[in-house]
């Protein structure tokens, strides 16, 4: 990926907007002592994607986000598809009821807790969470620790995207910054979804395309969110939907939506746009209209460290 020049006037509407203008102010947290499957359920019920975790003086300790419990799932298990898989599930059922999240939190390395005081700006929240390895959002903390509001990287880009215009790099194509261009990670259909897990797992990455049988069209998503619906029920259960071929599993456990495109050719404008009109978050890059031929992926950590580039 090719340089990108300062722009002045970025920088300074980020460092005149407070973040308590764009956070989430209504924020639900968990003791850090809530076992995993309260915290699973919590995560199906409310929706989300990380729960903040504190201790008995409601100070934040840390953050459990789907990949951890994604991570830990596949820790505890060696589900197959063989006769030994009821032994095996047994063992992931003792280990998944007693632990607790904040021996998981960060089990993934890419949901470290990053904190903020609360007259922090956006641009604090900008270098934060491209400096962090792996973090997707900012726990805005008052001066005893408590949580206050959250600031994620769909927050961010949302404001971005009112300033987007007035942006030099606005108009410029992302294949001319070789943006996002990469080896994007993949699944069969056929594949059983435990295959996806481990694969998410493998590469610590928080989604991966779906393919058909043959490898060459693109069928769907499937991401790290999506271990939620594993997580329904009781442990048991939950393993044997980790068995589904990757089709079935998104057909009858998944909220993904289709595969989201857009073209080499498109502006920074254009993706941005793009990007928070989709309940998605990553969008694949293609080298042409209805090809099939997938040349890189662009999520919201790829638009947050581009903002910051252009604003350090």
């Amino acid at each position: 990926m090719t340089a990108f020049k300062t722009d002045a006037s970025l920088k300074k509407f980020l460092a005149d907007t407070s973040v308590s203008t764009v956070s989430t102010k209504t924020v639900i947290t968990l003791p850090e002592t809530t076992k995993v499957p309260e915290i699973l359920n919590k995560l199906i019920v409310e929706k989300l994607s990380a729960i903040p975790l504190v201790d008995e003086n409601n100070v934040v300790t840390g953050i459990v986000s789907v990949l951890d419990v994604t991570h830990f799932f596949l820790e505890v298990s060696e589900v197959a598809p063989s006769k030994k898989s009821t032994q095996k599930i047994k063992l992931l059922k003792g280990k998944y009821n007693k632990t607790t999240g904040s021996e998981i939190a960060n089990r993934s390395h890419r949901s470290p807790l990053v904190t903020l005081p609360e007259d922090s700006t956006l641009f604090d929240a900008v270098k934060s969470l491209a400096l962090a390895a792996g973090a997707h959002r900012v726990v805005i903390v008052n001066e005893k620790k408590n949580v206050v509001a959250i600031v994620s990287q769909g927050d961010i880009m949302k404001v971005v995207l009112q300033e987007v215009s007035n942006l030099d790099v606005a108009k410029e194509h992302i294949r001319d910054h070789k943006f996002g261009i990469c080896e994007v990670r993949r699944v069969l259909e056929t594949d059983i979804a435990y295959v996806a897990f481990e694969r998410l797992v493998k590469h610590n990455i928080s989604g991966l395309a779906v393919v058909s049988k043959d490898g060459h069209t693109l069928v769907g998503n499937i991401s790290a969110s999506d271990i939620k619906n594993v997580g329904e029920g009781s442990a048991t259960t939950a393993a044997k939907r980790t068995l589904l071929p990757v089709a079935n599993f998104l057909i009858d456990h998944s909220q993904q939506t289709s595969p989201v495109f857009v073209l080499a050719d498109d502006t920074f404008a254009d993706v941005i746009a793009k990007i928070q009109s989709v309940p998605v978050h990553h969008l694949f890059i293609t080298d042409k209209i209805r090809s099939m031929n997938i040349i890189g992926v662009i999520s919201y950590s790829n638009l947050v460290n581009m903002v910051y580039h252009l604003t350090k």
